[in-house]
């Protein structure tokens, strides 16, 4: 069924779920953001037990281990995929930004937990700048972004050290 879609939205063979190779594509085309939105929607459910039974120390196999690092790398997509709409208002986006923060929350606590870093997406470390630069940019609109960026800030430098 995927395989049916346009190009921009199949989902590619590299080690994220989606072809990036159009994200910069995504400012000038909103449908196909918020198609790859509802998409990270479908595939976060899915793999979203797994992850949260991991961060919560439950057992954990070879099998689950796959399941666990898909929900994770789809955590680290949810960060990418909604870059180009950080600093756009529009009807999602105290949505965008409850999730995105969430997310972020969710890879550092499986970062920080010893059973899970080997299984921590190639490059998320990197995609944390710009949810701190979102928290910031809505801080004045958004009561409690100050203090989610505060606590990100503290487990972030904990992560690095």
């Amino acid at each position: 069924m995927l395989q049916n879609l346009s190009k921009k939205l199949r989902i590619g063979k590299s080690r994220h779920l989606f072809n990036y190779k159009h994200i910069a594509d995504v400012q000038d085309d909103v449908l196909n953001f918020i198609l790859k939105g509802h998409l990270l929607n479908c595939y976060e459910l899915i793999y979203w037990p797994f992850v949260k039974h991991a961060v919560n120390g439950g057992q954990q196999d070879q099998k689950s281990d796959e399941y666990i690092k898909k929900g994770l790398q789809v955590a680290a997509d949810r960060i990418a995929i909604n870059q180009p709409g950080f600093k756009h208002r529009h009807h999602g986006t105290y949505g965008m930004i409850k999730s995105v923060t969430r997310i972020t929350f969710v890879l550092l606590a499986a970062c920080h937990s010893n059973r899970l870093q080997h299984l921590m997406p190639v490059g998320w470390l990197e995609l944390l700048p710009s949810v701190d630069d979102l928290l910031e940019f809505w801080e004045d609109e958004i009561a409690a972004a100050a203090s989610w960026r505060e606590m990100m800030k503290l487990l972030v430098e904990e992560a690095q050290t």
